[in-house]
């Protein structure tokens, strides 16, 4: 079985929810503490919800369906699988031997906060969703598709479908407005062709940019802006060209220092930097670029278990480049993996224009060193000779 640890509040709250099932992968839920907690498995498929002690000792085992509230017992480790399968004592001991500890952090519910107003919550959010759609459209009760393609992003439509549903599954609880019923109909209905893609960017296309520490990466000037590498096709769907948007597409780069590297016009030290950069993360992305742009994308792909990109095109693990719904949200380039082929392309960056070879920098900075620092790359070890190939090094067609 895989198992996947869920250590940050991000991941937590998504838990298992959009996934048709989880198959053979099990969810372990690591708290810093042990507290009595409040699950939901709204917009979830039918899942064995398990608690544990620190010994791995079962507190709580029960398989829920979608669309309930569970109160689990004090734990910090939760278990979550496919109802169908069996998880031995000595499996669940090993879980929780394993399991890491976490900083303070919250992610799930206070568990002191009564469902009434969990629910009111969640019904005044949604309801909220569809008055920006009805705003959206001058508050004429009708819904368009190209409205919301002009008004909204492709992930921001997500959350709205997510909404829509859930207005429309659970109205029978509480007398919502008959105006937000009407208009989760309409959103649902014209966006069944955009479903899947509007779903996997409402969790893989959230904005990143703010979030995300930024340097220039040759000059480290901390009043860099994030460049895009690989621009979609013209013509290409909204639901689909939210990857480009993506950090793997990205490097950052101050004002002065694009410029004087001929960012706009070198196409090969564009891709050179994201690909060092970004190592086998960008891989991924690039073999769902050239699968896009020639439309052979695979039929069989499931968005909604991955949602970045199939499961061919990368590895099983966020640094080895997986597309998985665990490991979709955005994060910096950080231990991401880099083979002999990456660090041939932080060569040709490092012996190329603008770089230690040359002359601008002396005397005021090293010029990479953020790069090289990120890419754990020592200064010994730089290759100074720009006619060196690593072996195995590859160029991008």
């Amino acid at each position: 079985m895989d198992v996947k640890q869920l250590t940050t509040p991000w991941q937590r709250s998504r838990g298992a929810m959009f996934q048709k099932r989880l198959g053979e992968t099990v969810l372990l839920f690591v708290y810093p503490h042990a507290a009595p907690r409040l699950f939901q498995t709204f917009f979830c498929s039918p899942l064995r919800i398990i608690a544990l002690d620190d010994d791995g000792d079962v507190l709580f085992d029960q398989v829920k369906q979608p669309g309930q509230f569970v109160r689990l017992p004090a734990s910090r480790l939760i278990v979550e699988a496919n109802p169908e399968h069996e998880l031995p004592p000595d499996f669940l001991q090993e879980l929780a031997r394993k399991a890491p500890e976490v900083s303070a952090a919250t992610g799930t519910w206070d568990v002191d906060a009564s469902i009434d107003r969990l629910l009111f919550a969640l019904f005044k959010e949604a309801v909220a969703d569809m008055r920006r759609v009805h705003e959206a459209h001058a508050c004429r009760g009708e819904v368009r598709l190209e409205v919301l393609r002009e008004k909204f992003a492709p992930w921001e439509r997500g959350q709205l479908t997510n909404s829509a549903s859930f207005l429309l599954d659970f109205s029978h609880l509480c007398n919502l407005p008959e105006t937000a019923l009407r208009l989760s109909w309409q959103v649902l209905d014209v966006e069944t062709d955009c479903l899947t893609g509007i779903t996997a960017a409402s969790v893989a296309g959230v904005p990143w940019q703010a979030d995300f520490p930024i340097r220039c990466l040759r000059c480290g000037n901390p009043k860099a802006s994030w460049r895009q590498v690989l621009a979609p096709q013209p013509g290409l769907a909204p639901e689909t060209a939210w990857r480009y948007e993506r950090p793997e597409n990205h490097v950052p780069l101050c004002r002065r220092c694009v410029p004087w590297l001929k960012w706009k016009e070198r196409e090969d030290l564009r891709l050179d930097l994201v690909q060092g950069l970004w190592g086998q993360r960008h891989d991924a992305f690039w073999a769902w670029h050239q699968a896009a742009k020639r439309g052979q994308l695979p039929l069989d792909w499931d968005q909604e278990s991955y949602p970045l990109w199939p499961r061919r095109f990368g590895g099983d693990s966020w640094e080895t480049g997986s597309g998985a719904f665990e490991v979709a949200d955005p994060r910096p380039p950080d231990e991401v993996s880099r083979t002999s082929a990456h660090l041939a392309a932080l060569s040709h960056i490092l012996n190329g224009r603008g770089g230690l070879s040359g002359k601008r920098g002396r005397g005021k900075f090293t010029p990479w060193y953020p790069l090289m620092k990120l890419a754990e790359i020592p200064m010994m070890e730089v290759i100074c000779d720009p006619t060196r190939r690593i072996k195995g090094a590859v160029k991008y067609p």
